[in-house]
């Protein structure tokens, strides 16, 4: 879950650098419109995984088997 969050956030700092480039350097409405679309989805992003937090937890992972537990279990049947 946490990388879903390095990435949001890489997103909206990305996008903010693209806006401020494009006014401030003039680098064009390209760059100007694919910073806004970045930061907008990054904030839709946050929201979403604020959502997910809250409402969607999981119960804890069990401990994960083997391989030769599985291969044993599957050749038990």
């Amino acid at each position: 879950m946490r990388h879903l969050w390095l990435i949001t956030a890489i997103m909206v700092v990305a996008g903010a650098a693209m806006i401020l480039a494009s006014l401030v350097a003039g680098a064009g409405p390209i760059i100007l419109i694919g910073g806004v679309l970045l930061v907008w989805s990054g904030l839709i992003k946050t929201a979403v995984l604020r959502v997910w937090g809250v409402f969607l937890k999981s119960p804890p992972v069990a401990e994960p088997m083997s391989f030769s537990r599985r291969n044993g279990q599957a050749a038990d049947r």
